[in-house]
């Protein structure tokens, strides 16, 4: 067995150096941070069975071999340097292996973290060079079409990012006339926006609201459940709820469900979930409300296995805050984005200070927005969503002040139903 450390600037570095000194056979025993770098301490042929050939010839070497000048190996010189004749004993063997598995662990988890730092270090280095090209994209159209680099600005402060403002900017055929082309680049925004294709409050179907926590999964809930049953009876709705974790999560769902003279069903668990699910089959709409997490919490991704392995076709609405930072947002999407989406459902928009966090979410990955929520109130508070209806409110939160001028002329997207205002009593 042979040892030696290597230092260098880096562990990508270092590691890189053994490789290229004993190749792909070598074992990292150890490693540390020093003050201006790393050390790994590496190891090759690394074999129990030389080392026990060493230990019996270690015990059995006649002592005057020395003295008769005998010139060992180089090779057994090497072994004898790194192993010494107090580590050769009986339960070397047993140590060494221990050792050497621990090593093996170490190196794993070491390139692990290795490739997921040289990751980090890309993504790193590629948003930077585009944040640069960007400026100077910008600057350059600043210089030459000052009326495109205003327009561009404009959509910026709608909270989009950079590149769908060049692109909207790019698109514009009227850059001279501001206020024309500002609402076709409105106009070419919701043309981004993926429009929703299936109508819940219609048809029905086995829907569950998932999302972060606080953004008002129940809330939601108890509003489709209630627009349903004025449309087709409450008789016709199943309700269920996972949320066993929050103190007085089910009590919520369970008043809404009183309110609105609809059972609500516990499911704890996946088996329990399908078995409830069979049940409702009767149902033309079942609705399931699940427990709010973080979405760094390790518990999310167990709650998500629950919904997906029940062995139903249920349809998954992602529920987004108009109020969480765009950067939560962005990894809201991406966590949640492990499962089939059908669509999402923005809520607070009414405490929002822009929507560009979510419009940009939703055509990143293209997903519709079937409904919006701008307020507490069930049911009146969730309307159908659409591309334009998003545009809007998107417009009208940056001119908070100025009149309500409609980009399209199109019908009020406001829910409809059988008797407005009407309380619904267990």
């Amino acid at each position: 067995m042979k040892i030696k450390r290597f230092t260098a600037d880096t562990m990508r570095e270092a590691i890189r150096s053994v490789r290229d000194t004993w190749g792909p056979d070598a074992v990292i025993l150890s490693n540390k941070k020093l003050g201006n770098g790393v050390e790994i301490t590496a190891a090759i042929d690394f074999e129990v069975e030389e080392v026990e050939q060493l230990a019996n010839e270690t015990e059995h070497a006649p002592a005057h071999t020395a003295a008769q000048g005998t010139a060992p190996r180089p090779e057994a010189a090497t072994q004898r340097q790194a192993a010494t004749p107090e580590q050769a004993s009986p339960s070397l063997q047993s140590h060494l292996l221990k050792a050497r598995a621990a090593s093996a662990h170490n190196n794993s988890a070491g390139n692990a973290d290795e490739l997921s730092d040289l990751r980090r270090e890309i993504s790193d280095l590629r948003g930077l060079i585009e944040g640069e090209l960007t400026q100077m994209s910008w600057r350059e159209i600043g210089r030459h079409n000052p009326h495109k680099a205003a327009l561009m600005r404009r959509l910026a402060s709608l909270g989009l990012k950079r590149e769908f403002c060049t692109t909207l900017a790019a698109q514009s055929a009227a850059p001279d006339d501001a206020e024309a082309a500002w609402k076709q680049a409105l106009l070419d925004l919701a043309a981004m926006l993926t429009e929703s294709d299936h109508d819940l409050l219609a048809h029905g179907g086995t829907y569950a609201i998932i999302g972060s926590t606080g953004v008002g999964k129940t809330t939601t809930v108890a509003k489709l459940a209630a627009q349903y049953a004025l449309r087709h009876g409450a008789d016709k709705i199943g309700l269920i709820t996972t949320d066993c974790f929050r103190i007085g999560g089910v009590d919520q769902l369970s008043t809404f469900g009183q309110l609105l003279d609809i059972p609500v069903f516990l499911a704890t668990d996946r088996l329990e979930l399908s078995d409830i699910l069979d049940q409702l089959s009767d149902k033309e709409l079942i609705l399931i409300d699940t427990a709010g997490m973080s979405q760094r919490d390790i518990e999310l991704s167990k709650q998500l296995a629950t919904l997906v392995g029940a062995g139903h076709d249920i349809q998954f609405y992602l529920t987004l805050s108009a109020t969480a930072q765009q950067a939560i947002t962005a990894e809201i999407m991406s966590v949640f984005s492990d499962i089939k989406l059908a669509g999402t459902v923005i809520t607070k928009v009414d405490e929002a200070a822009s929507l560009g966090g979510v419009l940009n979410a939703v055509i990143k990955h293209q997903l519709p927005t079937f409904f919006i929520s701008n307020g507490q109130k069930v049911p009146e508070d969730l309307h159908p969503g659409s591309a334009i209806e998003l545009v809007k409110i998107a417009r009208d939160l940056l001119q908070r002040s100025s009149p309500h001028q409609p980009i399209l002329e199109t019908e009020s997207t406001r829910p409809t139903t059988h008797s407005e205002g009407k309380r619904l009593h267990g």
